[in-house]
């Protein structure tokens, strides 16, 4: 093994070409077949620090094809299909609205526009698409918020992030991209907080839905749902004909994309070195049974670890016991009770009770008041308070 490992070299063209902006060094260019345009590599990069290497490079998407280094023609390559990728095909669609009307029923737009207006009634809600400026104070203050989304997301799904252990590199690299125009950053507020946001990177008529994550005490609003919505209405407005979500199968990706298509893995090796065609050739078969395995053994166990992970996890420090929807006119506040700044951290654990009852009885922000109430057997009772209904929660 110690053998294979000093020879073999693995890259991921995904992250090259998008997130680096490079086009590695064995290509002279890539063919966008989504457009007939071509993306020239200008880098000159050396090829000399692979010498005596089989390179293996990952994550090539099947709408682009590399064109292999003709200067220094001394590389081939065999090509497998490996990893599911999902996108969003845009180019018959002429709205938004036609694109809906094609991948949803009746039912489920339904649902997506009432989880729409539902948030925009329950809140103060704006969008920003930041592409091409934003100030780096604003960006830095982003970043950081965006970070700790996807740790208290992931937190609670009891599942590991891939980007989370380079964030020091997504955040020095990606406002110089934005500045480019070579990725944006998509932001819901509510009011004056970031509440959902995307990292999205842009070529030519490409669209990669990069990095997202939200606040998950909005989740009742389905929030994923409206980013993804509001992202497509950007990409018909701006003539990105292709909105690429990349690999991972999940519920959301089948529910919004219109083509599933295979990733390819290109192992090369150099022409005239005899063993280094036999080790790709074997390489090659190893990948392709690696992912069957994947597909049969290891991904369905990973799915019951991850699913018994969440049911034996709390979101929460503390458990409710009662949970109680009163109409206003039907109880009283005691004297005793104490307004809340709820907003304020020491009050987090109740955003989202708060949020579930905005959303149950459409009541605006504006409208909503908390109070800790002094019971007499627990003192960790609290009421929220909208125009016409009240709810009394209590804690262990």
């Amino acid at each position: 093994m110690s053998f294979f490992k000093a020879i073999l070299i693995q890259l991921n063209f995904h992250k090259s070409f998008f997130e680096n902006d490079l086009i590695l060094p064995f290509y002279d260019k890539i063919y966008n077949k989504t457009d007939n345009q071509y993306f020239l590599n200008t880098a000159k990069a050396k090829i000399d620090q692979y010498k005596n290497k089989i390179v293996t490079i990952n994550f090539i998407p099947p709408f682009f094809d590399l064109k292999l280094n003709q200067l220094n023609n001394v590389y081939n390559y065999y090509k497998v299909q490996t990893h599911v990728g999902f996108l969003i095909d845009l180019k018959n669609f002429e709205s938004i609205n036609k694109y809906l009307k094609f991948q949803f029923g009746i039912s489920s737009r339904y649902k997506l526009r009432r989880a729409l207006k539902k948030l925009e009634k329950c809140f103060d809600i704006n969008y920003r698409m930041y592409y091409g400026d934003i100030d780096l104070a604003n960006y830095n203050f982003l970043l950081d918020e965006l970070e700790l989304m996807i740790k208290k997301r992931f937190s609670q799904r009891k599942e590991k992030h891939g980007h989370l252990g380079a964030w020091s590199f997504y955040k020095e690299t990606t406002y110089a991209l934005i500045l480019d125009k070579k990725a944006s950053l998509f932001v819901v507020y509510d009011g004056n907080k970031p509440i959902a946001m995307v990292i999205n990177y842009l070529r030519q008529n490409i669209f990669e839905y990069g990095i997202p994550s939200y606040d998950i005490n909005y989740a009742k609003f389905g929030i994923g749902n409206i980013v993804i919505l509001k992202e497509l209405e950007w990409c018909f407005k701006n003539q990105f004909q292709i909105m690429d979500m990349g690999w991972g199968d999940l519920w959301y990706k089948r529910k919004w994309c219109n083509s599933v298509y295979k990733y390819e893995t290109h192992i090369l090796f150099k022409k005239n070195q005899w063993y280094g065609h036999l080790i790709a050739y074997l390489f090659s078969k190893l990948i392709v049974f690696k992912i069957h395995l994947r597909n049969l053994i290891i991904n369905p166990i990973k799915k019951k670890i991850v699913l018994f992970k969440r049911k034996i996890g709390t979101k929460y420090s503390s458990e409710i016991i009662q949970k109680k929807t009163f109409e206003k006119s039907d109880i009283a506040i005691s004297k005793n009770a104490i307004k809340l700044e709820y907003n304020k951290k020491e009050f987090a654990f109740l955003l989202k009770h708060i949020f579930d009852f905005q959303y149950s009885n459409s009541e605006h922000s504006k409208n909503i008041e908390v109070y800790k109430i002094d019971e007499s057997q627990n003192s960790n009772s609290f009421i929220i308070s909208g125009k016409s209904k009240m709810e009394k929660i209590v804690f262990t």
